[in-house]
């Protein structure tokens, strides 16, 4: 076995096993939230990647020098990522509903989610919450706890589409006949005025 096949050995004490479950707890994070902001825009996020990448460096400083303020900068910068994947995906998927509401404003949303109106004024709070930039600085759990709301909202809207879908079919189709129907009363009052 040459240099390159020896497994590192690292010894951990208790302290250090902790410490390292908790980056590796915080890590697997921000991965799950990068992965989740690929899958819902098709690409990543490079500020949240860059500080994954940043978290590395300094966690191999750590492992190499034993410098504890290398292990707290590694854990900054995961926290970091997490933070800029989560507050991405809060953008995108405002950008989502958004979308969703001017798509769907010719049909009632309420009949196929029947609390909108509760969940569009919990939205325009969430909305003025998140505007404020200490917002996610203030308290992670909030933070955390608001963005899984939104997040829940649009699992929501989304799975009303088929409904809302066949509303819009229903009224275009109900258009197009009112449309066909004037039109041919004009043909028809025309004509009759002609004979």
């Amino acid at each position: 076995m040459n240099a390159r096949e020896k497994p590192l050995q690292v010894m951990y004490c208790d302290d250090s096993r902790d410490k390292f479950q908790k980056l590796k707890d915080l890590f697997d994070e921000a991965e799950f939230l990068e992965k989740e902001l690929e899958l819902e825009s098709s690409a990543y996020f490079q500020p949240s990647v860059n500080e994954l990448r940043y978290a590395g460096r300094h966690l191999l400083n750590y492992l190499v020098n034993e410098k504890d303020n290398d292990y707290e900068e590694a854990e900054v910068h995961i926290l970091r990522a997490i933070y800029d994947a989560r507050d991405m995906l809060l953008l995108l998927y405002y950008e989502k509903i958004n979308e969703f509401e001017k798509f769907y404003k010719s049909v009632s949303i309420s009949n196929s989610i029947t609390n909108w109106a509760q969940i569009r004024a919990r939205l325009n709070k969430i909305k003025m919450l998140s505007a404020d930039p200490e917002f996610k600085n203030r308290d992670r759990g909030k933070f955390d706890k608001t963005y899984n709301e939104v997040k829940d909202i649009w699992i929501l809207m989304d799975a009303a589409i088929p409904e809302l879908d066949k509303q819009l079919n229903s009224s275009r189709k109900n258009t197009i006949i009112t449309v066909i129907s004037v039109a041919v009363a004009i043909v028809s009052a025309i004509l009759a005025f002609l004979k």
